[in-house]
């Protein structure tokens, strides 16, 4: 998607770290239609939170200051 793409540009070019990753459904999605345990916040709420403890524990980044921004259902 080019104007996000353009977006975690921008930021890289101010030396902002930009961790983008595709929404579960979108790489695991056939895997996932046959898992009835699976919910939005699996998709959404738990993946963004798995992205920032992630980042936390990166050597160059600052994990006091780590944002989450996200569009479409992972804006909610």
């Amino acid at each position: 998607n080019k104007p996000f793409r353009d977006l975690a540009w921008g930021l890289a070019e101010k030396g902002i770290a930009v961790y983008r990753y595709d929404k579960r459904t979108y790489v695991y999605g056939q895997d996932i239609m046959s898992d009835t345990s699976f919910t939005l916040d699996d998709e959404t709420v738990n993946d963004a939170a798995a992205a920032a403890e992630l980042l936390k524990g990166q050597e160059k980044i600052d994990g006091e200051h780590i944002f989450i921004l996200g569009h479409s259902l992972g804006g909610q």
